[in-house]
Parts: C-alpha cells; sequence; structure tokens
C-alpha cells in the first residue's frame, strides 16, 4: 500500500526537496503550511495543500481527513533571533505546533519524523562536531524550545502515542548545481567556524527514511565516525 505522508511545513526549503523525493516515491502526499516562509521553488504539482497554522485546528482536522500513515514536521518558528524578541511566538509555533501534530498523529495512529536543530539543542559544546549522545545544553528561546519538541515526541512514544524519530539537522544549504540568481541558500560560514553543510537532497532523504525504532535523536549528515547513525 502507498504510503500517505502529512509534511508540515512542506512549502519551505526542505520541505519542496522532501515532498519531490516523496511523490517520486509514489506516496500520497498533503502539505499543511502557513506560506509565511515558503521557498521561491515549487511545490510538486500534484500533491495536495492546505494553508494552515500548525499549531491550529485547522491543521489538525486536515490531518485528520487526510489519515496519514507518516507525519514529516518540519514546520518551524526558525530564527533564533527572533526567539528572543518574541520567545512567546517561538513556543506557539514550535511546541504548541508539535504537540498539535502529535495529537494528531496519535490520533490517526500513524509514525512521526521531527526536524528537530542539531546546534540549538547543543548550545556551547565544545564537542565539535557534536554527537548525538552530547548533553544538550541550549543558550537560546529557539533551542529550549527544540530540545522541548523532541521531549514531547518522546513522551508520547513512551505512552502509547506515535513512534518516531528527531533529526538534528546541520545547516542544509543548496546543491551547487541547483544554484540561481534567487537562492536564498548559500553554503553558510560563521566566522572561521565552517558551518555543517548539509545538501538538502540529503536531508530530504534522511527525513523519509523508515529508521522509527531508535528512540533516540539522530544527527543526518554528520560525518560516519561520530553519528551514531
Amino acid at each position: 500500500m502507498a504510503e500517505r505522508v502529512v509534511v508540515t511545513g512542506g512549502a519551505g526549503f526542505i520541505g519542496t526537496h522532501t515532498v519531490d523525493a516523496l511523490m517520486d516515491d509514489g506516496a500520497a502526499v498533503l502539505v499543511i503550511d502557513d506560506m509565511s516562509h515558503a521557498s521561491t521553488r515549487a511545490l510538486h504539482a500534484s500533491c495536495d495543500v492546505v494553508v494552515a497554522d500548525v499549531e491550529g485546528e485547522d491543521a489538525r482536522d486536515a490531518i485528520g481527513r487526510f489519515e496519514p500513515t507518516a507525519i514529516l514536521h518540519l514546520a518551524a518558528q526558525g530564527g533564533v533571533n527572533r526567539s528572543w524578541r518574541e520567545p512567546t511566538v517561538d513556543v506557539r509555533i514550535n511546541v504548541l505546533g508539535t504537540v498539535n501534530v502529535l495529537q494528531a498523529a496519535r490520533d490517526a495512529g500513524c509514525r512521526v519524523v521531527l526536524a528537530s536543530s542539531g546546534g540549538a539543542v547543543y548550545g556551547a559544546t565544545d564537542v565539535l562536531p557534536a554527537v548525538e549522545d552530547t548533553p544538550p545544553a541550549p543558550r537560546s528561546p529557539y533551542g529550549v524550545a527544540k530540545l522541548s519538541m523532541e521531549t514531547y515526541l518522546g513522551m508520547f512514544a513512551r505512552t502509547g502515542g506515535p513512534e518516531g524519530i528527531a533529526l538534528r539537522y546541520g545547516n542544509p544549504a543548496r546543491k551547487d548545481d541547483e544554484a540561481d540568481d534567487t537562492d536564498a541558500h548559500p553554503p553558510l560560514t560563521a566566522g572561521t567556524e565552517v558551518r555543517h553543510d548539509v545538501h538538502e537532497i540529503t536531508v530530504s532523504r534522511t527525513t523519509r527514511s523508515r529508521r522509527l525504532k531508535l528512540r533516540q535523536p539522530w544527527n543526518p549528515g554528520a560525518p560516519e565516525e561520530v553519528s551514531q547513525s
């Protein structure tokens, strides 16, 4: 039976590539996105789209009607600086949105892949690259919210809710052969420290992985010698 997959945040940078990969695999896909940070890259013409806030009833109702076999939860407030300016907004979108999605997944009886954030949950660790068992020590409201998302996922899994996995991405970056004049995601650097650039096509393939019994976060794209993947 073909997969039926909801992709929250599916109109974003990672989301559009993930949706394409799923559609290429023959899955039926529903994108739920508020379109506030939609990518300039067009969504797949054959996917269904619901414009809704991830923390709202419209999103939860849409998930119920679609009857998914899996949810890829990519929707998020993605700005560390904004989380300092508007921490309640960050909590509403990232934490309450995640709880809303997890409740919908529990009701639908489907599994969940949660896109968390690598560096934000680890904080200013001396262990670089960070491995999955590096103790989380977030230093921003954004990082705290992301770690809370993972905690809720684990709690639901332990109490009869959906099975799932949290993927702690590095900084996704476009492949060089996909760059154009409007590309908003060049490879990223921070001073003298080069951030770990994960090509979006790699991220999309790990996001649709079936490795959902791990019950611990996974750092996709991390070097093999430091990753527990």
